[in-house]
Formats: C-alpha cells, structure tokens, sequence
C-alpha cells in the first residue's frame, strides 16, 4: 500500500552476477535510502554469467514471462506509482524482450522510467523494419522520464518524446588509496572490461606490440571476463600474449581488483563498443588515482578532461592510442600529476554518495 507523499517505484533490472556497469549501477540504486521513494524490485535474471548475455536461450522465454507474471501481481498488490526499466541498447533479441515486457505492463496509469544505462536504441530504431518500429513506438515512445548518464546521451533519446529528461553521473564508493610499492621494471597498463573486441582488445595487443619492439618496458593486465571462446583463442594467440608482454588475468572483484588497480600506472580503455556509455570502470581508475587514455564515445567525455586526467583519442586509432601511451611513458611527472587530477576529480564529481543522493532525485521527477 502506498502512503501519502511516498513514491512507489517498482525497479526490474540486472543486478550482479554477472558483474557489469548496468548490474553494479542498478544495485546502488537500490541500496539507497530516500524518505519519499518506495522501492520494490523485481531482478532480471536472464544471464548470470557475461558470455550469455544477450544471447538467444529457451530458458529466457521462461523467465521473461515469469518475470512479467511477477511484475503484474506485484503492480496490483504494492500499487505501483511508476515503473523503473533500463532498455537494451543494440541487438535484436534483448530489444525484443523489452518490447514483450513494456507491452505486457505499460499502463497509463503508472509512469514510465527509462534509465540509459546503454546506448545504441536510437541507431536501431533508425534501421527497423516498419513491423519492427510499430512496436518499438508501443513499446518505447512518450516515457514520463529519460534518465541518462552524461549530457552526451540527452540528444540521442529525443527520439523517444519524453516528457522530461535528468542526467545523472554514475558513481563508485570511496577506498582510500593504499601505499603500493609498484613495479620500478616495467610500467604496468590496465585494462578493466569484458573482452568484446568492440571495446579496442586488438587495438591495445597490437600497441603493446609496438611499444616493446621500440625498447619500452611494459606490462598489459587485462581484467575481464571472456565473452566467447572464439575470442578468447583469438587474443590469446596475439603476439603480445605469446611474449607475455599482455596477460589476461579475467574477473577480479572487492579488495582484490582495487589492488590490481592500484599497482597499475596508466588505465587505458579504447572502446568504440555499441552499446557502450559510461564505463564504469573509468570512474574505478579515477578512485585509483591513475591517468586515463579513453575514446571519445558516447559518454566518456563527461569523464575524462582531455589533457588534465588523461587523453581521449579517436574510436578505433591505433596510431593516436601509441602516441598518447608513449608520451605517458616518457613523463613519468604527467603520469602523476594526471593520475592525481583523476582522484581529485572522482571525489568531486564521481562518488557513490552523489549518485545515489542524484539518482533518487532524478526518480521524483516522474512524480510531479
């Protein structure tokens, strides 16, 4: 039952496992507090590892309309305020699962909250098939609210007509940087990601490749999960692996993964991948107080200040990805003063406390 001024929002989405920035993202929401939103969460549990994730399994359908079953009982029983969903960004099978779902539980009596954790809708839209875009618009058009992650986004949802639109940075929680004692050999770069070859794995193999035939001593760490075995043979045939100058060291969590990046030097992540956003792993290495090389794509510029925190470079140049690492080779001082702007620009801008404190804020937008 709903109690006078108390929002009552019912949230489905992805929380971990499997461990991606949606999933983590979403569980902040709901670890927080707010005095005037009632939350009640359904989880989608599609996938539970990363390597299935949007991919077709019988075991899906199952679960969509069992989710949707869910979600009517829990409307009619909580009398539900507004609906909180995060739609797909590409490919066909999630978009049609999102379609299946709003269908069934649009109401116009509940509000309608999309929260933009991926991009790439609109590119779709753009290209379906009239069938296709008949039930996109049923599906997608007039939400009573858009919430996306950077000022980036804002542009690329008009298509939709909503009603209103509120941008809110994604955030981390706090750790206080530890006094590692790093390598003095080799200067260590990481990467943090799922290994989709959208997200520039081969870009930064083949970099890595470069620099070591130059004389520089370096050391790539890759921290992921593999996506498919057909890629997981390909980068670890890669030259780079084979001299071990990349290692792939898959998914690290908790105190662990903040270690790994913590003994790193420079973080660098040269995606141009589709349904990419607001990484969330940019903002870890902000914590981290390490420089950044990134691509300027979809959010990413909210995050990185082009020659203060780090460099953007051009989605899918190698020759700007080697030219940018190479200068932070060679500057040890830059490395320092950008990986200190980085920690100073996190706890500004990119905890866990301002999001939360944002994100509900963003919610009650759909109440007035």
């Amino acid at each position: 039952m709903s109690f006078k001024n108390v929002f009552n929002v019912l949230i489905i989405g992805q929380i971990p496992p499997p461990y991606h920035g949606q999933s983590v993202m979403i569980k902040k929401i709901l670890e927080a507090e707010h005095s005037e939103i009632s939350m009640n969460f359904i989880r989608m549990d599609y996938s539970t590892e990363i390597d299935k994730v949007g991919k077709f399994d019988l075991r899906k359908i199952t679960k969509l309309f069992q989710l949707i079953y869910k979600a009517k009982a829990l409307i009619k029983k909580q009398n539900i305020d507004a609906i909180y969903y995060p739609p797909a960004g590409t490919g066909l099978i999630p978009i049609t699962r999102d379609i299946i779902t709003l269908l069934f539980l649009r109401n116009k009596e509940i509000k309608l909250i999309f929260h933009f954790h991926a991009m790439g809708l609109k590119s779709v839209y753009q290209k379906a098939k009239p069938i296709l875009k008949f039930f996109m618009n049923k599906a997608y058009l007039y939400p009573e609210l858009c919430i996306c992650i950077s000022e980036f986004n804002k542009e690329e949802i008009q298509f939709l007509y909503p009603k209103k639109v509120a941008v809110v940075n994604y955030g981390s929680g706090l750790v206080p940087l530890e006094s590692i004692k790093k390598n003095n050999e080799n200067v260590t770069i990481l990467f943090t990601g799922n290994i989709i070859l959208s997200k520039g794995i081969l870009i930064l193999l083949n970099v890595a490749e470069k620099l070591h035939a130059k004389g520089y001593k370096i050391k790539i760490n890759f921290m992921g999960g593999m996506t498919s075995q057909d890629i997981e043979k390909q980068v670890l045939n890669h030259v780079s692996v084979k001299k071990n100058i990349a290692n792939f060291i898959g998914v690290q969590t908790g105190k662990k993964k903040m270690k790994t990046f913590q003994e790193a030097d420079i973080f660098c992540f040269p995606t141009f991948y589709e349904n990419e956003n607001f990484p969330v792993v940019i903002i870890e290495a902000m914590q981290a107080g390490l420089p950044i090389i990134s691509s300027r794509w979809r959010g990413i510029p909210s995050m990185i200040q082009n020659g203060v925190n780090g460099f953007l470079i051009s989605p899918r140049s190698e020759e700007e990805l080697e030219d940018k690492i190479e200068l932070l080779l060679d500057t040890p001082k830059l490395r320092a003063h950008m990986g200190a702007k980085s920690r100073e620009i996190y706890k500004e801008k990119f905890t866990e406390k301002v999001y939360q404190k944002n994100i509900c804020n963003a919610i009650l937008q759909a109440q007035e």
